[in-house]
């Protein structure tokens, strides 16, 4: 399967095989400052953002089920998934503490691609911190994930509860750990 990502309109450099991904122009992607203390990213190190009415996000690729990683937060807003145009989810994400929410689902076995789309609905931010698409078919499910040019550290932004909760529902068999030249920096 397509493993887990951001649903956006990445730069040229991100695109991924087999995955269409899209964004309407009110979603913004954040990458959690070196001030802020905390902020949770999810396991890409960064999260994308919107706080508008009816802003859309999409990934398109074979899958037989999914999860979506969202974040609870004051002043939330609403999101609504759905599965080539089908309602699957409606979740509110304003709560007074911060909290993950995760979304999941299986669905019948397909080998055609379908269209996972997550929507605004009102006002209130809806962060995203992730989406993961699989196939039921067996195989490896490929996640690569991380932001070029950060360094490891960015992955302790993340609340602990918020990073151990998404990689149990990830429940990955082997994990890959690469560093670049910016970790022997000072």
């Amino acid at each position: 399967g397509a493993g887990t990502f951001l649903p956006w309109t990445p730069p040229r450099y991100y695109r991924r095989l087999q995955v269409t991904t899209g964004s309407t122009p009110g979603w913004r992607r954040v990458l959690p400052s070196r001030e802020a203390p905390t902020d949770d990213a999810g396991l890409s190190g960064c999260y994308i953002e919107a706080a508008g009415p009816d802003q859309r996000c999409w990934a398109q690729a074979p899958f037989d089920s999914f999860r979506v990683y969202l974040l609870r937060q004051p002043g939330g807003g609403r999101v609504e998934v759905t599965v080539d145009g089908v309602p699957q989810f409606s979740e509110e994400l304003a709560s007074k503490e911060v909290d993950l929410a995760v979304l999941s689902k299986k669905l019948p076995a397909s080998a055609a691609a379908r269209r996972l789309e997550l929507r605004t609905a009102g006002s209130g931010k809806v962060r995203v911190l992730g989406v993961s698409l699989e196939r039921a078919c067996g195989g490896v499910t490929y996640s690569p994930l991380g932001v070029l040019g950060a360094r490891a550290d960015i992955l302790l932004k993340n609340r602990p509860d918020t990073f151990s909760r998404i990689v149990r529902a990830e429940s990955p068999d082997l994990v890959s750990l690469f560093f670049g030249s910016f970790e022997v920096a000072g």
